[in-house]
């Protein structure tokens, strides 16, 4: 929970008259700093029977109820942080905060409109404030309404040009809009102003490496790790370096990511497998890290047995133990599910590959890209690049591109 302790630097407007009230709003600040949603809910429930017209204690139940939620799926939970939220607009005499706070409830509930609704008057009671601006811009564009978005954030940095967090917040809305150079330069911006801004390094880090600059994303990965370790940015050092080919490095930053990342986080373990099997000597130990991941995923599956994401996971971690039964009853019940998108396809032709049957792996690999699957992710696997070294690779690429008359499965 982002709560914003510099806004409440006024304490005439952000403390309830008398000891008692003042002491269980503040314990609830704290309770709801530490993540500890019940702490947060008694000391917030106490200041609004002690001060039931300060508008801050609903708003901070409001917040606590909707942390509660977000863990249990409780839908009275849901509901009452609702209630309580829209109580503290009607009673925190025009204050911005819980107008802001109830818009950032609506646009997680995916209500766009009514957190529009919530947030503009917001924007017009604390103008230019940052927090404000970037979830308004983002709703907005979010909502369609990009020109606007832009218009927002621009307008803000006019203002306060010096202000880091609305830069970083336009840098953002070019990233999520695909407009990649403008998000680069835009960073540089934001990274001037703060340097150890850990957001804006690992964002910058991840366009490195999506222009295949792994060396380069890897140095600003490791800058946002020294400011801010956590699953994310430890995650990303270890993609980082198992592209850079060092994989017993890359293994131990997956090993490390556990910590943040939590043991039923399937891809934590799976990554860590993943670059443990191309380590050197690695291979024996990273069977049971692949087993830890199936037993997660099938379990999952399970519940979704639809699910072409869950599926394809199975056969890709199965095939990279060695299992080759288990793996061939995976693809036959993928081959009979409907809808199977480009990446199910792949991860059916890695697994036929990584058998030994290369024809089987082009003709699923050719229906993968016939799907819109990259063929630059095919052309990066580690085990297929005896297969892109295949000259019936060149022709499938170009039957499955729709170039020559030719299809695929007639590829022998």
């Amino acid at each position: 929970m982002n709560l914003d302790l510099r806004m409440m630097a006024d304490t005439r407007h952000y403390l309830p008259e008398g000891g008692s009230a003042a002491t269980h709003y503040l314990q609830g600040v704290g309770a709801l700093q530490d993540g500890d949603a019940e702490g947060a809910m008694e000391a917030f429930g106490a200041t609004t029977t002690d001060a039931p017209d300060f508008g801050m204690g609903w708003c901070g139940l409001g917040q606590a109820q909707w942390l509660a939620y977000s863990r249990t799926g409780e839908d009275s939970l849901h509901v009452q942080a609702m209630e309580n939220l829209g109580r503290a607009v009607t009673v925190a005499d025009g204050g911005w905060r819980p107008l802001f706070e109830l818009g950032e409830i609506q646009r997680k509930s995916g209500n766009a409109h009514e957190a529009l609704a919530s947030l503009f008057p917001a924007d017009q009671l604390s103008p230019n404030n940052p927090r404000v601006v970037g979830i308004l811009a983002r709703v907005l564009r979010k909502d369609g309404r990009q020109v606007e978005a832009e218009e927002i954030l621009k307008s803000a940095i006019a203002i306060h040009p010096d202000y880091f967090e609305n830069q970083r917040s336009l840098a953002t809305f070019y990233y999520w809009t695909d407009e990649e150079e403008a998000s680069f330069l835009q960073y540089d911006r934001t990274l001037t102003l703060a340097p150890d801004d850990a957001f804006s390094l690992n964002t910058q880090g991840a366009i490195f490496a999506n222009r295949g600059d792994y060396s380069r994303a890897r140095e600003l990965f490791e800058r946002a790790y020294s400011q801010l370790p956590n699953c994310l940015t430890c995650s990303n050092l270890g993609l980082m370096l198992f592209h850079e080919g060092k994989f017993k490095e890359s293994a131990s930053f997956y090993e490390l990511s556990l910590e943040w990342c939590g043991e039923d986080d399937y891809l934590t373990w799976a990554n860590w497998a993943k670059a443990l099997y191309w380590a050197e000597g690695g291979r024996p130990d990273s069977v049971s890290k692949f087993e830890k991941a199936i037993a997660i995923v099938r379990e999952e599956w399970r519940q979704s047995p639809e699910d072409p994401i869950l599926i394809g996971h199975l056969i890709e971690f199965n095939a990279m133990t060695g299992d080759k039964e288990t793996t061939m009853n995976l693809i036959e019940a993928a081959d009979s599910m409907a809808g199977i998108d480009g990446k199910l396809y792949y991860r059916i032709g890695d697994a036929y590959e990584l058998f030994g049957d290369r024809v089987s792996a082009l003709r699923y690999l050719a229906e993968a890209v016939r799907h819109g699957f990259p063929v630059e992710e095919i052309l990066t696997t580690g085990e297929l690049q005896d297969l892109v070294a295949d000259p019936r690779f060149v022709r499938m690429i170009a039957a499955a591109a729709g170039q020559e008359e030719a299809q695929a499965d007639s590829l022998q």
